[in-house]
């Protein structure tokens, strides 16, 4: 839009320029930067309200460097850029400085690309030269073995050897074929296993908002016993909310197995932030076993903050009295970290550990959760390239270990 100014209205202008600023503080790709500053030296340099020339040599000059190493061969344009503006606030020193270099880059790009291409040609020539004598010889090899019988004993056997292979490939391919029948039969079978799941879970808290909804509205109950139904409406809806979350969520990370995108994430300010943001309980003492400095681990803050969270969570739902601990440790020989959550609560019984990470899985229907928590951070940190687990040795509760690479 910003390439089309003579057609934008004056607050169409503002407001898209507006937006491309908002947009560049949060750049990191160069490529991106490259685009951003084009904008900003066409807008500089063509907008009715805030034309400001120097502003836009200022923006050229960004993409003169980025230019530099993404793409050479706009360098000279740049330039002439450069000239036109400073001509344009009749700068006429700096503008015949500009055109100079703008047309001794042009000579240099030109002498270069006429090499190339000439030693492409040669290559090509080079190339057609063996080639024919590679013709010929095969011409005077085939007249040789025309005349063999022992040569139609070799194509006898290339034929049966190729008529084996080709059999060989096509049952293979069959195989294959098979495979992804059976996979794609499986996929049908969790596909409507989920959907049932799903209704399942739905129709719980909906049930519960549709029938304390209609008892509000019921004149023949007691008016002081109806003011206990919009809390548990309230609870339902926001129970309602986070199982669609949670299953928008799983959706989005079933469908592949690439690794998540990731950058340097400061572990240690997740932590303490998680710990604070917890509902805390009387009667239970909340640790954190981290560093005092930051622990800088290549990973993906979003989805990492969700893991933690669910972890805590559900350690908090589960513990009464005693204590829960959040902290991680480095594993320099096997360069993994480890994040744990360790609380004193009810515990699972060990032919249970991987149950629980199944979809809905709830081994106590009556404490409220959807039974997605557990299985929204496997699915994370196998998308971080991580596991997580329950430490069996444990017997005090539950202590669950995130295991994450360190690079």
């Amino acid at each position: 839009m910003i390439s089309s100014l003579p057609y934008l209205t004056l607050e169409q202008e503002k407001y898209y320029w507006k937006r491309i600023q908002e947009i560049g503080k949060g750049l990191t790709n160069d490529l991106d930067k490259y685009n951003y500053y084009l904008c900003a030296n066409n807008y500089y340099s063509n907008n009715r309200t805030e034309r400001d020339f120097r502003k836009a040599i200022a923006a050229n000059d960004s993409l003169i460097k980025f230019a530099e190493t993404l793409a050479p061969q706009n360098l000279p344009g740049l330039y002439n850029i450069n000239s036109m503006t400073y001509e344009a606030i009749k700068d006429y020193q700096n503008a015949l400085k500009y055109l100079k270099i703008s047309h001794l880059i042009q000579d240099s790009l030109s002498t270069e690309a006429t090499h190339k291409q000439l030693n492409e040609l040669q290559v090509k020539y080079d190339l057609n030269t063996l080639n024919n004598e590679k013709t010929m010889l095969e011409i005077k090899n085939k007249k040789t073995m025309l005349i063999s019988l022992s040569i139609l004993l070799i194509i006898v056997v290339l034929i049966c050897t190729y008529l084996y292979f080709s059999w060989k490939k096509e049952k293979r391919m069959k195989m294959e074929l098979k495979a992804l029948h059976l996979k794609a039969q499986e996929s049908e079978k969790m596909k409507q296993s989920f959907i049932n799941s799903i209704c399942h879970e739905i129709r719980t808290p909906l049930n519960a908002i549709v029938g304390f909804s209609d008892l509000i509205m019921n004149e023949e109950i007691d008016a002081e016993m109806r003011k206990e139904f919009p809390p548990e409406i309230q609870k339902n809806t926001v129970l309602l909310t986070s199982l669609i979350n949670s299953m928008l969520e799983v959706a989005n990370l079933d469908v592949s197995e690439e690794k998540l995108p990731c950058q340097p994430t400061d572990l240690k300010s997740i932590c303490v932030h998680e710990m604070e943001q917890l509902k805390k309980k009387e009667g239970i003492e909340y640790k954190l076993e981290i560093t005092e400095e930051s622990m800088i681990i290549p990973s993906n803050a979003q989805y990492l903050t969700q893991v933690i969270e669910h972890l805590l969570s559900n350690a908090n739902k589960f513990t009464e009295k005693g204590q829960i601990t959040l902290g991680y440790g480095v594993d320099k020989s096997k360069e993994k970290i480890l994040i744990y959550v360790t609380d004193t609560g009810c515990g699972i019984p060990q032919e249970k550990h991987e149950e629980v990470f199944n979809r809905f899985s709830k081994l106590d229907t009556f404490i409220p959760g959807n039974g997605l928590g557990l299985y929204l951070c496997r699915l994370i940190t196998k998308r971080l390239a991580g596991e997580i687990k329950i430490d069996p040795a444990y017997k005090e509760g539950i202590r669950m270990i995130v295991t994450l690479p360190i690079k």
